[in-house]
């Protein structure tokens, strides 16, 4: 209404200026101010409803007035449009735009409720729409293209949460995974769409605070186990280094330490102890070459030509 009333009184004032330029001047007056009124007013008309721009990183929908059919997509540029019978009735971005989504307790392949959120970074391409598409498409999209979006990436994501264990989703590297999946199912998912996914982004994995606390002493359990097994390893290698002999003694001093620890004095001959350090001695490189003769290797010495243990303080 506002529009007819502003185009009357427009009309109305073009007119009064014109009779007034008419009287002054003459007939020559009159129409020139008739003609550059229709040019003044006719380029705005001919911008937007016969030779349209469509602005960079957007997409017009063009539509049938009469039937209100869609009839096609625009790409950037100017555009010669059937005025009256067709009209551009929306524009689409095509920006690079981000959507996040929540999907909450998903069942997993055990059966353990999980939690997953995510960011997906995508375009819109509406000339790879399929064609069968493209009428619904270029209604839904100008304002609903994230909801549309949305759906369908939490339907591959509940997809893909069903078909995994809850361990395989929370243990190392797996985000990594579940990304690459992920980004490969809602490509080919929201492709006939024409939307072109450039990355699925898994901020959040999480499961029920009884579960998560399971699985992180499992996981210490086995750092432990390995940890052991490391020390072992290292311990049985040390130990191949002695020969029968040199364990058997070593296993008497480990007893006899034991033993001191306790209180209870040993008393070791020193021709074994003597023994002892000779066979280290000769395993290495002698510096005068020969053996240390008779000195106790620690600990007193006793009257009778034996070593006390432990040694007293």
């Amino acid at each position: 209404m506002m529009n007819l009333k502003n185009g009357f009184l427009v009309g109305v004032g073009t007119l009064a200026i014109a009779a007034l330029a008419g009287g002054i001047i003459g007939g020559i007056g009159f129409w020139s101010v008739i003609f550059l009124a229709a040019v003044l007013f006719s380029v705005p008309m001919i911008d937007r409803h016969i030779l349209v721009r469509v602005k960079e990183m957007e997409m017009g929908v063009a539509f049938n007035v009469e039937s209100g059919a869609f009839t096609r997509f625009l790409p950037p540029g100017r555009h010669l449009l059937a005025f009256p019978f067709e009209q551009i009735k929306a524009r689409i971005s095509t920006a690079p735009g981000n959507v996040g989504g929540e999907v909450l307790e998903t069942q997993t392949g055990d059966g353990l409720p999980v939690t997953m959120e995510w960011t997906l970074l995508f375009v819109l391409n509406p000339q790879r729409i399929a064609p069968d598409l493209r009428p619904r498409l270029a209604r839904s999209l100008p304002k609903f293209a994230n909801t549309l979006i949305r759906n369908h990436v939490n339907n591959c994501v509940q997809q893909l949460v069903s078909e995994q264990l809850a361990k395989d989703l929370v243990e190392v590297g797996a985000r990594g995974r579940v990304e690459r999946v992920l980004r490969q199912r809602v490509a080919e998912r929201l492709a006939p769409f024409g939307v072109e996914v450039f990355r699925v982004m898994v901020t959040a994995v999480a499961l029920p605070t009884n579960v998560q606390a399971k699985l992180e002493d499992a996981h210490n359990e086995v750092v432990f186990a390995q940890s052991q097994a490391m020390v072992m390893e290292r311990w049985h290698e040390a130990i191949s280094k002695f020969n029968d002999r040199e364990m058997e003694w070593l296993m008497e001093l480990a007893r006899m330490r034991v033993l001191g620890q306790n209180g209870i004095l040993m008393q070791m001959p020193y021709a074994h102890v003597a023994d002892v350090v000779e066979m280290r001695a000769n395993g290495r490189q002698a510096r005068n070459g020969a053996a240390r003769s008779s000195a106790p290797l620690s600990g007193d010495g006793a009257s009778d030509g034996s070593v006390v243990w432990p040694p007293s303080h």
